[in-house]
């Protein structure tokens, strides 16, 4: 069920919940990861991500304090701690959809 529109990005997100219960979004044609607060769609915060823009296939998940992007051509790690957005494989294949548990580790392994 809707609860508002995104108050400072425009266009589709593709979303990813963390284990502490916060929510982001890929806005993958702004660049751009948000944090929305989930019971107003209110963007809280954002960072900007340096990814192709993906022609087809673009998926986004959050694991052990990182996010992980992937789009067309390859996959991305983005890592709020240091700002840093670092291409870790490449793909013939887009990816659609990427799930993650809710479960999953919110904070670097160590």
């Amino acid at each position: 069920m809707p609860v508002g529109n995104y108050d400072l990005i425009r266009g589709n997100a593709e979303l990813t919940g963390t284990g502490d219960a916060r929510l982001y979004g890929f806005f993958q044609s702004q660049g751009q990861i948000a944090e929305i607060e989930k019971a107003t769609a209110q963007i809280l915060q954002t960072a900007i991500v340096n990814v192709p823009t993906a022609q087809s296939n673009w998926a986004f998940a959050f694991w052990a304090g990182d996010f992980w992007l992937f789009v067309d051509t390859g996959v991305y790690q983005y890592q709020p701690a240091l700002n840093t957005t670092t291409m870790r494989a490449t793909t013939k294949f887009g990816v659609l959809g990427a799930g993650v548990s809710t479960c999953a580790p919110t904070t670097p392994i160590k």
